[in-house]
């Protein structure tokens, strides 16, 4: 908005340069170019706006909102009318599918904005609670859609997760969990063995099955041994300071069924972690 405002104050300069030597009797070319202007570089930044909305899966219908917005500029007086229009399809957009009772909610948004205290039956207390279980309701139901959606798109990643594991399993010294890890040492430890309330120091290297390298440590990371993935967690209260592993580690007990940044979800993770110390 700052570089759309220096835009057009750039511009009126350079226009009213260009009004004062305009013939006389043609007075309003100037303000016509200026008109013409703030419509073009207004009408970009929104369809910027509504590109990035689709993007978001929020369409809009460009020809119902040229009409909207027609009316609304050329009807100065109707103001608060269109203010509350936007208002209303704003929070439409908030609870779209989600059941409510329209009439019920506007006719409470009525009494509220009216001050009608004879019309209005609930107390606030009890509006700020029901408030709360409703955005628990969406969250939960949010949470629901994306989790149908992985399973839809990255489900296949568990049965190929699992196959790995298996033909992990069948290589000479892997050790096996209750939880599902499957590890071997590459190099015995000698020293103590954290607890997950330990601070630890390590070195690791994180692969996905295919063997793409999604992260890297080479020169040692201090964390809490249980501010990490469930599986890592349980790993690293198996090993003694010294010690190098890898370990196979299967969906849940990895990022699970939500992935992370580059970590598709349901992805079986393979690390090569060495315990460096335990940091008092």
């Amino acid at each position: 908005m700052k570089k759309f405002s220096v835009a057009v104050a750039a511009l009126a300069l350079v226009l009213g340069g260009f009004s004062c030597s305009q013939k006389a009797g043609n007075p309003s070319s100037g303000l016509d170019s200026m008109s013409y202007a703030l419509g073009l570089l207004q009408g970009r930044q929104m369809a910027e706006t509504i590109k990035y909305s689709r993007e978001q899966g929020q369409d809009i219908d460009s020809m119902k909102f040229l009409e909207g917005f027609e009316k609304a500029v050329s009807n100065p007086e109707m103001f608060s009318y269109f203010a509350g229009g936007i208002t209303g399809a704003g929070l439409a957009r908030q609870i779209e599918g989600d059941s409510l009772n329209i009439a019920q909610l506007v006719s409470a948004y009525r009494a509220a904005l009216q001050g009608d205290s004879t019309k209005i039956t609930m107390n606030d207390s009890i509006a700020q609670d029901l408030m709360m279980r409703f955005g628990q309701m969406k969250q939960e139901k949010e949470m629901r859609k994306q989790a149908e959606e992985n399973e839809k798109k990255f489900g296949a990643n568990k049965q190929k997760g699992a196959e790995f594991i298996e033909n992990f399993k069948k290589e000479e010294g892997v050790q096996t969990t209750e939880s599902g890890l499957a590890y071997k040492v590459e190099q015995p430890g000698t020293g103590a063995t954290p607890t997950a309330e330990d601070k630890v120091k390590v070195k690791y290297r994180g692969t996905l099955i295919d063997g793409t390298e999604f992260d890297k440590n080479e020169e040692g990371i201090e964390f809490p041994a249980n501010g990490v993935i469930k599986g890592w967690t349980e790993m690293l209260t198996l090993m003694k300071v010294g010690e190098k592993v890898k370990v196979v580690i299967p969906y849940d007990l990895a990022y699970g069924e939500q992935g992370s940044y580059s970590i598709d979800p349901f992805s079986t993770l393979v690390f090569e972690i060495e315990l460096l110390d335990i940091v008092k």
